[in-house]
């Protein structure tokens, strides 16, 4: 069957059982698609061609904008980074200050870092950093690196808004350990000749970092090494450094233009706080954490029997020095947060005391507007009935002259009403007094010029004397102080039909202090059935508010569920 037709045979399968086998109709076929394909390739070569052609003839005119695109895709990305991070933009200081106020390193995740505040004031040249290793000094001076180069490139820094930065025109480092055999360099002979290259290049305006400065020689050489070189770089520049050597520690406070700064470390638990400590030496604590990890008690004492007097006095005095401070910081932050929460409870106060104000003015308003609606009115009726006396009739006279005097008691009865609330009375020390704008009650325990002073609850109030009502007044009988309450003006119920839920506390306290002060031993909440909202907030508050022995729904003759009984 292999000749029954024609084409081109392409293979076959191992076996020889198949073949693959282009047809002599499809040869023509193929090559004509082949040659089309050829001719669309090179078409698509010579479209991009031209358009390449194309955007060289106008790549002057697009430059400036991709360097615009690319300015701001950069100030976008930095603003996303500073939202996501909490970090602020800080320009560089007129001053020499150097402050950094809960600086956090931006490679350390937001749950893990700690936030440090560092302090380099003016006339302060230099910081020296002590502690235990892995006490965080290295990360600290880190930290404070980056937030230099941050705010140098205009990038926002992980820190408060009231940090300030100084201008450094130059920032140089030693920080780590760069061994090298091939070059023949130990730990000691990296770090010098890095800062060999640092002091070489040094100049004003510049800030120094140096880690771990005297480290990998003999301790008594490193210091003295480490303090000519110290007194060298603060010749030109401001420094920072962190180091183990006693001898340093000393020189630092020697110097009053160099302060002395450490790193927390909690001996109790063998952790470090990683919190900096600014104004006191650290120490290594070797031989309590040796202690601590079950070192054998005759190694300790041997080794502080190796350790000469002043040494050890030293590390006690640093010791105590960091107890009381780290007390201290305890305290500062309890009283931080004490503070903070004054501060929203303060902000949350004013806002219920502007809302209960704004309620206040608009039941005013209300009121004005409907006396002048009845005032209207009444006018109406008054020019209506005159109209009708110039009748002819007498019988319109007669109902004229009625309404004429119907219309002139109920004008009476408008103006006792407004001279009974135009009648002040000035209250005394010990009065009790109902505020005119919230309603609230208090005691008068003090004059201040045209204002009084109010005890309200656990608040005190400083409110004008005109918008204050007296409802009781101290008299003085056998030298015997008590309060004669005028028996009208107290009430065992309260009305809070339309106000809202979150006006309730205060409501309700002002009522149930107010119950207490007049030996009431009962009071009454009307809050109307309607959703049930204003009253479960009711039912809520007196749930948790001490001094409540018991609450309950009205009998139907106290007015059922409209009205909540309370107990005091």
């Amino acid at each position: 069957k292999k000749n029954e037709y024609q084409g081109v045979i392409h293979g076959s399968s191992g076996s020889g059982a198949t073949v693959y086998f282009e047809p002599q109709e499809l040869i023509a076929l193929n090559d004509s698609m082949r040659i089309l394909q050829s001719r669309e390739e090179e078409e698509i070569r010579r479209i991009l061609r031209e358009l390449t052609t194309l955007f060289f003839s106008t790549f002057e005119r697009l430059e400036p904008s991709l360097e615009a695109l690319g300015i701001l895709d950069a100030l976008y990305a930095a603003c996303r980074y500073a939202k996501k991070r909490n970090g602020v933009f800080i320009g560089p200081s007129l001053s020499s200050r150097f402050y950094l106020k809960d600086a956090r390193h931006p490679l350390i995740n937001d749950e893990n870092v700690v936030p440090i505040t560092f302090t380099m004031e003016e006339g302060i040249s230099g910081v020296f950093i002590t502690g235990p290793n892995t006490g965080g000094k290295t990360v600290a001076m880190k930290t404070i690196g980056l937030a230099v180069l941050l705010m140098l490139c205009g990038l926002p820094v992980l820190a408060d808004q009231s940090s300030e930065i100084p201008f450094f025109r130059r920032l140089f480092a030693d920080i780590g350990d760069e061994q090298s055999i091939e070059q023949s360099l130990s730990t000691f002979s990296s770090h010098i000749s890095r800062i060999i290259r640092i002091i070489g290049s040094v100049e004003g305006d510049s800030l120094v970092l140096l880690d771990e400065l005297g480290a990998g020689t003999d301790p008594v050489e490193g210091s003295a090494l480490s303090i000519a070189i110290i007194e060298r770089l603060l010749e030109k520049s401001r420094l920072i450094l962190t180091t183990h050597l006693t001898p340093i520690k000393l020189y630092a406070m020697e110097r009053s233009d160099v302060e002395n700064a450490s790193v927390e470390f909690d001996v109790s638990s063998l952790r470090p706080t990683y919190r900096l400590l600014m104004g006191i030496p650290g120490s290594s604590n070797a031989i309590e954490v040796s202690k601590r990890l079950g070192l054998p008690p005759e190694i300790i004492e041997r080794a502080r029997s190796y350790m000469d007097s002043e040494a050890r006095d030293l590390e006690a005095v640093i010791g105590k020095l960091h107890r009381e401070r780290s007390s201290l910081e305890e305290e500062r932050r309890g009283l931080l947060k004490t503070r903070n929460e004054l501060e929203e409870k303060i902000q949350e106060f004013e806002e219920k005391l502007s809302m209960i104000k704004e309620k206040r003015y608009r039941e005013v308003s209300r009121e004005i507007d409907e006396l002048e609606e009845r005032l209207g009115s009444i006018i109406k009726d008054i020019e209506r009935a005159i109209s009708q006396s110039r009748s002819s009739s007498e019988r319109d006279k007669v109902a004229a002259v009625k309404r004429l005097n119907e219309l002139k008691r109920e004008v009476e009865l408008f103006g006792s009403a407004a001279t009974d609330k135009g009648d002040s009375v000035i209250p005394a020390i010990g009065d009790s007094v109902k505020l005119i704008d919230s309603g609230a009650e208090g005691t008068v325990r003090e004059f201040d010029g045209d204002r009084v002073v109010i005890d309200s609850g656990k608040i005190t109030l400083k409110v004008p004397l005109s918008r204050v009502q007296v409802i009781g007044k101290v008299t003085a009988e056998s030298g015997l102080s008590s309060l004669e309450l005028d028996n009208q003006s107290i009430s065992q119920e309260i009305d809070i039909r339309g106000s809202i839920t979150e006006d309730v506390p205060i409501i309700i306290d002002d009522f149930l202090q107010m119950l207490k002060t007049n030996g009431k031993k009962q009071g009454y909440i009307i809050h109307g059935k309607g959703t049930g909202k204003l009253a479960e907030g009711v039912w809520s508050y007196l749930r948790r508010t001490r001094g409540v022995k018991s609450f309950r729904i009205g009998t139907p003759s106290e007015g059922g569920s409209g009205v909540t009984v309370v107990e005091v």
